[in-house]
């Protein structure tokens, strides 16, 4: 019975048109296409969260201003073990939904403690910056640049990049915690990192709407701070009985390489990577590793650019 209720709320929805740029027609029409999406997806217990695959677009919405072009469903999971939980149910739970995904974060937060004292860092620098900073990536090419002299303006810009997509993580989830206070939303602010997002994603937009479903985000956000501390302060700790000559940097070039492949799904991805990898292999001659922030421009470039050739395909 859920399931043909569910069905029906998403064929209504279907007929409605996206709330973008994306498609054509009035404001009035559209915001009158809006109500009806809500109107049929509120049917459901709680409005499942949908990507929206349409001209090499990707939309995940709480509830979903719906298309006539394809959906399909995702981060449905089945949280009916949260509603009503207290705050210290949905902690435990979002606790329990990141411990999975450490298993990678370790290995990655040993190799950047030893990478961060061959670069030439002091431990404390290390430990410190895994606190302050808290990004795998950004931290990684940190210490990168650190180690090749690179000149501080070109470390913050080419750091700040890698860092851009932390913003769009933090767009996605801005409407469902809009009510909490501004303590809240930094503090969230700050441990709202890949793992922590992908972990609590799923329950923030298709369960229960209770007043503390914040403090799951806070659950999947602190256990892999907490992690990444102590996996950083062992790579520093075993820094001094790994020889410089091992290479480990090329171990995070190929996690890199193994997280980026499988999220290849359309076109303009696909374009962004190849551009951008081309352009890192033809810049490795530009001084102080401009090369880093070079190939990423382009490749977002090249990304953005077919997205826009798609869409005026699309429109012919």
């Amino acid at each position: 019975m859920a399931r043909c209720k569910a069905n029906k709320a998403l064929t209504l929805a279907s007929q409605c048109l996206v709330f973008s740029d994306v498609c054509g027609g009035e404001d009035e029409d559209r915001t009158h296409d809006l109500v009806i999406a809500n109107d049929a997806l509120s049917q459901l217990s709680y409005p499942p969260t949908f990507s929206l695959d349409s001209n090499d677009d990707l939309v995940c919405l709480p509830r979903c201003a719906c298309t006539t072009l394809e959906f399909r469903e995702i981060g449905v999971g089945n949280w009916d073990h949260l509603v009503g939980a207290s705050w210290r149910g949905e902690c435990w739970a979002g606790a329990r939904a990141e411990l999975p995904l450490l298993l990678g974060v370790l290995p990655f937060g040993l190799v950047y403690g030893v990478l961060g004292l061959q670069a030439g860092l002091p431990g404390w620098a290390v430990v410190l910056m895994s606190s302050i900073v808290f990004g795998g990536s950004s931290q990684v090419v940190f210490a990168q640049l650190w180690g090749a002299g690179v000149p501080a303006p070109v470390i913050v810009g080419t750091v700040g990049v890698v860092n851009l997509r932390h913003a769009l993580y933090s767009a996605s989830v801005a409407q469902l915690l809009a009510e909490l206070p501004l303590r809240w939303k930094l503090l969230l602010a700050y441990l709202l990192t890949d793992e922590a997002y992908m972990a609590a994603v799923g329950r923030l937009t298709s369960g229960p709407r209770s007043a503390v479903r914040h403090w799951f985000l806070f659950g999947t956000g602190f256990t892999l701070w907490a992690g990444w501390q102590l996996s950083t302060l062992g790579g520093v700790l075993l820094g001094a009985t790994i020889p410089a000559g091992w290479a480990l940097d090329f171990s995070i070039a190929l996690t890199f390489i193994a997280l980026l492949v499988p999220s290849l799904r359309r076109r303009s991805e696909c374009v962004a990577a190849a551009v951008a990898g081309a352009v890192a292999l033809l810049a490795q001659g530009v001084p102080y590793k401009l090369w880093i922030l070079l190939a990423a421009l382009a490749g977002m470039l090249a990304g953005m650019l077919a997205q826009a050739l798609q869409r005026g395909k699309s429109h012919e």
